[in-house]
């Protein structure tokens, strides 16, 4: 089944690559050792995806892995993903 997006979160290709990790609606634990993301404030969101972007943070040993994935999101893209993320119950 693919998932369809709300037209304003295109052209995120990021999502997909999220959500192989922590499913769908980002209620699953990636490689069942992170937080589930979905839910989180906004604000938290942004925080941590760019604390991973810096290489700043890791839970679990997943800071490179993590690094690598959001490394080419702009500010622009991380607040989106975190709106989208955040809105998710």
């Amino acid at each position: 089944m693919r998932v369809q997006y709300p037209e304003k979160w295109y052209p995120l290709k990021y999502l997909h690559q999220m959500f192989r990790c922590h499913g769908t609606y980002g209620k699953k634990k990636a490689l069942k050792k992170s937080e589930i993301i979905a839910g989180q404030s906004k604000n938290e969101l942004i925080s941590k995806i760019k604390e991973y972007k810096d290489g700043t943070r890791s839970v679990a040993g997943m800071g490179t892995l993590m690094k690598g994935k959001v490394s080419e999101l702009t500010d622009a893209d991380i607040e989106t993903i975190a709106s989208y993320l955040s809105s998710l119950k």
